[in-house]
């Protein structure tokens, strides 16, 4: 039989002393790091060692170089003239080269290169699976009514004809070296 303990006994609990860390927001911790860490703003950057807010792994100015030095390594091509251009830089979606030459003015962008021009691709809608319905067919059945099957063609069909109006960053870089330079676009 095991011993019985009251919980006035002195044996039911002891007091002990924690020792940790406590951040600047009020959090306790364990060990000193985790808790530092909690408690600032600010880390110095992984890359140069320039103080950036504690959210970044990277200063802006690495982040940037970073950006640049990765687009310069994407495969190129031309833009057709019709589908959208997305600027890395900007975060904006461009139909036209004008209007890019008009953001880069108005921004005081020097060149191309610095806008990391994208080719933009179209988000087309799904298209309806068979399977949506799988669950309305019995163990029996291996396959959907024909019906059904016919009409998810025709839907299928004329869905994919209708232009899509959601666009995103493509991973080709525009192809840009017949542009010139941006004030001869104007």
């Amino acid at each position: 039989m095991s011993e019985i303990i009251t919980k006035d006994s002195e044996k039911a609990a002891t007091k002990k002393t924690i020792h940790g860390w406590m951040s600047s927001k009020g959090r306790f911790y364990s060990d000193e790091q985790t808790a530092r860490y909690d408690g600032c703003t600010h880390a110095p950057c992984s890359n140069c060692g320039k103080l950036t807010e504690k959210m970044w792994t990277h200063c802006e100015d690495c982040r940037e170089k970073r950006a640049i030095e990765r687009h310069s390594k994407r495969k190129t091509k031309k833009w057709n003239g019709d589908d959208g251009i997305y600027s890395d830089f900007a975060d904006e979606m461009f139909w036209d080269i004008e209007s890019i030459d008009d953001y880069m003015e108005e921004n005081n962008v020097a060149d191309y290169a610095t806008m990391r021009l994208l080719l933009a691709e179209p988000k087309t809608f799904r298209l309806l699976e068979s399977d949506y319905w799988e669950e309305f067919i019995s163990y029996d059945d291996d396959e959907i009514p024909a019906g059904l099957a016919e009409a998810i063609d025709v839907f299928n069909e004329a869905l994919s004809k209708i232009k899509p109006r959601v666009w995103e960053p493509g991973k080709f870089a525009v192809d840009v070296s017949e542009w010139g330079k941006p004030e001869e676009n104007q």
